[in-house]
């Protein structure tokens, strides 16, 4: 089981999004690798029904979650702090506004173009090690076989039941 998937579940989980007002979300798998290995992670929009609350008040209301992460990461074997390892941010208006800036699009949608920091690289940054230094790039080329290997035919993109529904995604495409 994920770390995801262990918040996403069970008693504290369905009390949470009740007082939350949680409708659904999309969740963007993003995978880099640093000087300590693979490091996969997420980014997530949530939706959350218009509620009253002002920035501080749904900042508190959603401590709860945040804890509930680093139990859920805990469970997996994983750790982090609040800091690190989990960044909620709030958005408030009309959610066009929010998802159509071009500062959280790429961050959802375009991890084959981004670029690793502080030390990490994205895989096809390994790619481009390859093209640039055809000789010397057996350990970048073997990494990407590797990322290639495990990622193959899974989606980078998760919308939950919720949004499915509400961009009308076939919950059964064709293949």
């Amino acid at each position: 089981k994920t770390a995801h998937g262990a918040m996403h579940s069970g008693r504290k989980w369905n009390e949470f999004v009740k007082r939350i007002g949680w409708l659904g979300s999309v969740k963007a798998t993003e995978i880099t690798i640093t000087p300590n290995g693979w490091h996969p992670h997420a980014h997530e929009i949530a939706f959350i029904a218009g509620n009253e609350l002002s920035k501080d008040e749904l900042s508190a209301a959603l401590d709860p979650g945040r804890a509930m992460w680093l139990d859920a990461l805990c469970n997996v074997g994983a750790d982090g702090s609040i800091q690190r390892a989990l960044d909620i941010v709030p958005a408030y208006g009309p959610v066009s506004d929010y998802v159509g800036k071009w500062a959280i699009v790429p961050e959802l949608v375009n991890g084959a173009h981004k670029t690793g920091r502080e030390g990490s690289v994205v895989p096809f940054q390994l790619l481009d090690v390859c093209a640039d230094q055809p000789t010397n790039s057996a350990l970048e080329a073997n990494l990407f076989y590797e990322y290639r290997e495990q990622v193959f035919g899974l989606h980078q993109l998760h919308p939950s039941p919720y949004c499915k529904a509400a961009m009308r995604v076939d919950p059964d495409p064709v293949e």
